[in-house]
């Protein structure tokens, strides 16, 4: 804290919501004297401080990032999506727990996430279990409005499991069809990884093959990482 310019100072001050007028040494006294009140008082409460203290309590099954200090969580007990802002007050880590919106009629269980463009991409388990796993929808993080993408059984999709934002659009594990598939914005699709036979042959993207893909990861250039039934792939 000592060697702190005034100017970092001053930013985490105004996330405080302290003044942050003063010189250099008033304001990391200040600072101290903040955090020296804040560890006071979850001594005295008995705050485990290596955890994060939400808002509200959130039964999550599924998360995603949102931003670098706000997630989306999906909780199938509650059907709802919340969005959870991460601050640290010196001391502890808090999440403020805002209500996105709440599970589609049709959602049952919440199977993957990611968010691109302002827009929520969720896979999830249908309600009738007579159908296979996995559909995609999209929710407009701005009018908080969703729209059903993909269904299975489809000529774009057969399972939908995984996804990942990627580029314009989102990349999916379709499992039916042993193939990782790349949703444009126009709604058009590209196989991006997968023969659409199950195997374990090597090779380039297009032509290899491996068990079902259930999740998928990005750096959002070139390398792209799935995970399977039997093992783990990096292409």
């Amino acid at each position: 804290m000592d060697k702190l310019k005034k100017e970092h100072l001053q930013n985490v001050l105004e996330g405080w919501q302290v003044s942050t007028e003063g010189t250099v040494q008033q304001l990391r006294d200040r600072m101290k004297d903040i955090i020296k009140k804040r560890t006071s008082e979850d001594q005295k409460a008995k705050h485990d401080t290596k955890k994060v203290f939400l808002s509200q309590d959130v039964c999550t099954s599924s998360i995603c990032s949102m931003t670098e200090s706000i997630i989306v969580s999906a909780s199938d007990t509650e059907r709802h999506f919340y969005t959870i802002e991460f601050t640290y007050d010196g001391v502890a880590m808090h999440g403020l727990v805002e209500e996105l919106c709440s599970y589609p009629a049709e959602c049952l269980q919440v199977l993957s996430m990611c968010v691109n463009n302002e827009t929520l991409f969720v896979s999830f388990k249908g309600k009738n279990e007579a159908e296979k796993q996995g559909e995609l929808l999209s929710i407009d993080l701005t009018s908080r409005q969703s729209s059903f993408i993909l269904h299975n059984d489809a000529a774009l999709c057969s399972e939908c499991r995984g996804v990942a934002s990627y580029l314009d659009g989102v990349l999916f594990c379709d499992a039916g069809a042993f193939q990782v598939k790349y949703l444009h914005q126009d709604g058009s699709v590209d196989v991006i990884a997968g023969n659409g036979q199950e195997g374990n042959a090597e090779g380039r993207a297009e032509n290899s093959s491996f068990g079902q893909p259930m999740g998928v990861c990005t750096d959002n250039c070139n390398v792209l990482s799935l995970t399977l039934r039997q093992d783990a792939s990096k292409f």
